[in-house]
């Protein structure tokens, strides 16, 4: 993934050189995510995720997704 990211993105290519250069991805099931939502109450159409998640709404991700 990341290197398809790389290649169809500049910017994302340097960013990952430099400021993103220690983020790892985990993949987690599409099923968890749809349970976050709806446990969030975002689930629906018209429903937007936001991109970045604050410290405090990151930490409950990882706990929601190591429960599941």
């Amino acid at each position: 993934m990341d290197n398809y990211l790389s290649k169809a993105n500049k910017n994302y290519k340097i960013a990952r050189s430099k400021a993103l250069k220690g983020v790892k991805v985990k993949l987690v099931s599409p099923n968890i995510f749809h349970e976050w939502s709806g446990a969030n109450k975002k689930k629906g159409g018209q429903v937007k995720m936001e991109r970045v998640m604050g410290e405090d709404k990151f930490k409950e991700w990882e706990t929601f997704v190591a429960q599941h």
